[in-house]
């Protein structure tokens, strides 16, 4: 390409020794350098703004702008595309394996108003940014950070409520990070780690990052992070007001021979905060037998709980389809936990207003149907703990180092403390 900007980025050659003979460190490491080798190639740095003359105008749709500058810096055996400060208008946009989106503090992306649609012109679900693809295909080496600091995705413009941030699948070796999400009004997580299946075999995530992120305007029953699969991933600094901040809920909609795949292994978080949502961190086996999962230093202002370690309700429908109750790996484990109660600004969910004192528990109708395990109502923060899951994992009330405004019985909650309401 013509008048293209090039330079070669050179890393220091002590690290790249780190990168051939160092495994990855699975489930007991905090350290961030265990889960994302970052590239130690050199490699070509394309100036999104100046090589494409963008004139950083929301009306204008700069994603097949992005995309051609991805798809050429992949061609060259990768490099990064650099995103000077500005407006951006991005959908749908893939990154390939080897390409790095690097990107200025202050940035603003949205996505096109109407998001995507399907051939019948209507609203489908979307994504701003892809990590990874489906098929058989695994993705390698990529990357989204905000340089130096956070960049914006606001979705609350849109038309189309089915957008996303970031998703991520068929991918090893990624990061995401520095990073502000606006959701008013959206009904999908915005940033979703996901599993796919491709021929009868189930294809996960494994080797990443997500650091740094925080989310405004979440609806109760959204994560900030998903994850609903992933090996070796690693997640540090994430916050959100509303809904809950990290969601790890195995899930994929397969035959149950294929579920048991369907799992979250080698898993660490840590520094993860809530204020007036759900929870900061929810655990849910759902239908798969999964591996160790390692959880420190959680904050909740306001919320319902700070850690909600929740399991999937197996009815006899499922039961008669061959599936079987999912697991968490005794080794899992919850530590310093934080937590302040409020009145009336949390996130109830319906179905747990049972663990609420009678004198405390909101005024509202029963809902109907299958409404009672959906509905939310703002009521009064439940405990630090709510653990309803049943086997013994490593959490206690010892895991609650501060709590602020929760009596003693009301700290650490399990399934066997329900209050009988007239």
């Amino acid at each position: 390409m013509n008048g293209m900007t090039r330079r070669t980025i050179t890393l220091w050659l002590g690290a790249l020794f780190i990168l051939i003979c160092q495994p990855y460190v699975k489930g007991q490491s905090f350290d961030e350098n265990d889960y994302y080798k970052t590239p130690l190639n050199h490699y070509l740095l394309v100036n999104f703004k100046k090589d494409y003359k963008i004139d950083n105008d929301f009306d204008t749709d700069d994603s097949p702008l992005l995309q051609k500058a991805i798809d050429f810096v992949a061609a060259r055996n990768g490099g990064a595309v650099y995103i000077q400060k500005g407006k951006y208008t991005f959908s749908e946009v893939r990154l390939k394996p080897g390409v790095h989106l690097q990107i200025e503090p202050g940035t603003v992306i949205k996505p096109r108003r109407e998001g995507y649609l399907n051939r019948q012109g209507q609203h489908s679900e979307y994504s701003v940014f892809y990590i990874g693809i489906k098929g058989d295909q695994i993705y390698d080496d990529m990357s989204i950070t905000g340089m130096g600091g956070s960049f914006t995705v606001n979705l609350s413009e849109a038309d189309n409520h089915k957008g996303k941030a970031v998703t991520v699948f068929n991918a090893q070796n990624f990061s995401v990070s520095n990073m502000k999400v606006l959701c008013d009004g959206m009904v999908l997580s915005p940033i979703s780690i996901l599993a796919s299946v491709y021929k009868g075999k189930i294809l996960k995530v494994r080797n990443g990052v997500v650091k740094n992120v925080s989310g405004e305007g979440l609806q109760y029953w959204l994560n900030l992070v998903k994850i609903s699969t992933g090996d070796n991933l690693y997640i540090d600094n994430v916050s959100a007001v509303g809904g809950t901040t990290l969601g790890i809920e195995p899930w994929l909609n397969v035959e149950p021979f294929l579920m048991r795949h369907v799992r979250v292994d080698n898993v660490v978080a840590k520094r993860v905060a809530n204020e007036s949502g759900y929870a900061g961190v929810v655990l849910n086996p759902r239908l798969s037998e999964n591996g160790i999962i390692k959880i420190k230093d959680v904050i909740a202002k306001g919320s319902a709980t700070a850690v909600s370690i929740e399991k999937q309700f197996l009815n006899d429908n499922l039961r008669s389809k061959g599936f079987v109750e999912g697991k968490l790996d005794p080794s899992t484990s919850i530590r310093n936990v934080k937590a302040t109660s409020s009145e009336k600004q949390a996130m109830v969910k319906y179905k747990f207003f049972r663990y609420l004192p009678c004198d405390i528990r909101p005024d509202v109708a029963k809902p109907e149907g299958n409404k009672q395990y959906t509905a939310m109502f703002s009521g009064p923060s439940i405990a630090p703990i709510l653990n309803i899951y049943g086997p013994k994992i490593n959490v206690s009330k010892e895991s609650v180092i501060e709590s602020n405004g929760f009596p003693d019985q009301r700290i650490y909650v399990t399934r066997n403390m329900k209050y009988q309401c007239k």
